[in-house]
């Protein structure tokens, strides 16, 4: 897989949906663009940072499309807006952890045993540490957009875009 990923900060979720709806988020908010790469890329890794956390998930939710997902299930190909970015919550423990993470925590990182991560993959999580950084001190949460989507590992259909 070989996706782009918009990460970005902003003041919340409200700022991007008045702000964006669901235009691109560079260069309106502070952020960097990502790529999926295999076989571990930055949101495995950005996983794993916080796997042994209370609150392990990834995302907060959906900021934009503002649709009901579970109501769609593995059909979110009939869900308005199916083929353009969506935009999801990065949670809170997730964006301190990433703050708080050393260069040598972060290059440590593992999801899959003894699969070592792309120089590429730990470059842009390193850039992901910075941004999460600056979104702490503003007082900023995180998010990502993705321009792909991904299949429904039961039935082999389209899940979600973003």
């Amino acid at each position: 897989m070989s996706d782009d990923l918009e990460f970005f900060r902003a003041p919340s979720a409200a700022a991007v949906l008045t702000t964006l709806g669901g235009g691109t988020a560079l260069p309106t908010f502070d952020g960097l663009r990502a790529d999926l790469t295999e076989p571990v890329d930055v949101l495995l890794l950005m996983e794993e940072l916080v796997a042994a956390e209370p609150d392990s998930s990834l995302i907060t939710g959906l900021v934009w499309p503002e649709i009901d997902m579970a109501a769609y299930g593995c059909f979110l190909s009939n869900a308005p807006h199916f083929g353009e970015p969506w935009t999801y919550g990065i949670t809170p423990t997730v964006r301190d952890a990433l703050a708080a993470a050393s260069p040598a925590e972060l290059a440590a990182l593992r999801p899959y045993e003894d699969v070592e991560p792309t120089a590429a993959a730990l470059e842009q999580l390193d850039a992901l540490a910075e941004l999460a950084r600056r979104a702490v001190a503003a007082g900023d949460s995180l998010y990502y957009r993705t321009a792909g989507h991904l299949t429904c590992p039961q039935a082999g259909l389209p899940t979600e875009t973003a």
